[in-house]
């Protein structure tokens, strides 16, 4: 559970990594008064249910770290900045402690809820995209990569038209044009491979807004298999069983 207020810990240590100072926000976010905190070790002072800190590590860089460090509420996520200065000639490292664990959950539930998205979008039979209103590729599954055989750097942001033969993109603007306008839209049209192989598809388009900004989403089926039995049957209806001549 977040905590409801938080505390900005304030301390330093002398050289042989034992704490001199320790300010009000420290005895609230650890739980440890000051005059318990003073002289000792500062790995007797903090625990973290990961195992021993590397304090040594931790004073002695220049960088933002983040590790889980025991609470007086429990165990939290602490950002920690080291900084360093001198006193009477003496090394003096003071570390700036703040508990970020309600932004790292916030983090971490949309990183599930990414993964999640990703999953679903992925389990999905045939292509998945999301395009901005300009028709270019924001988001797409790994069936649309597999389909069109083309990479992740190569779709980011390509028009989605771009991917059809060129004698089909006028009708497949079209199409873009009456989803946006109009809310949802199907037709059929073909992928066409970097080898120029076209795979005949059946597309849909719904219109969607996402952060405020306006586009589509659709699925793409192969309808190759649907296309060869069409033929079949047009072929059949012409033509005799017997001698395949044209009736």
């Amino acid at each position: 559970m977040p905590r409801p207020v938080s505390y900005t810990a304030i301390f330093s240590v002398d050289a042989a990594g034992c704490v001199i100072e320790w300010n009000g926000g420290a005895e609230r976010l650890f739980g440890c008064r000051r005059q318990q905190a003073l002289t000792r070790p500062l790995q007797e002072v903090i625990d973290s249910p990961a195992g021993p800190v590397n304090w040594q590590e931790i004073l002695a860089s220049t960088e933002v770290s983040l590790h889980p460090l025991q609470g007086a509420a429990g165990v939290f996520d602490a950002e920690m900045r080291s900084v360093v200065t001198h006193q009477k000639g003496q090394l003096i490292r003071t570390l700036i402690v703040n508990d970020v664990s309600a932004r790292q959950q916030a983090k971490r539930r949309l990183l599930q809820e990414r993964d999640y998205g990703d999953a679903v979008l992925n389990s999905l039979p045939g292509v998945f995209y999301h395009c901005d209103e300009n028709g270019r590729l924001q988001r797409w599954n790994r069936n649309f990569e597999r389909m069109t055989g083309l990479s992740a750097g190569q779709l980011a942001g390509i028009h989605l038209t771009r991917l059809m033969p060129a004698d089909e993109q006028a009708r497949a603007a079209e199409k873009i044009a009456e989803v946006l306008a109009g809310g949802m839209a199907q037709f059929e049209a073909s992928y066409q491979l970097p080898n120029g192989k076209r795979v005949p598809c059946l597309f849909t388009g719904v219109r969607f807004e996402h952060e405020g900004m306006r586009g589509f989403v659709g699925l793409g089926s192969d309808i190759s298999e649907r296309k060869r039995a069409e033929r079949l049957l047009r072929h059949l209806a012409t033509n005799d069983a017997l001698t395949d001549l044209p009736n």
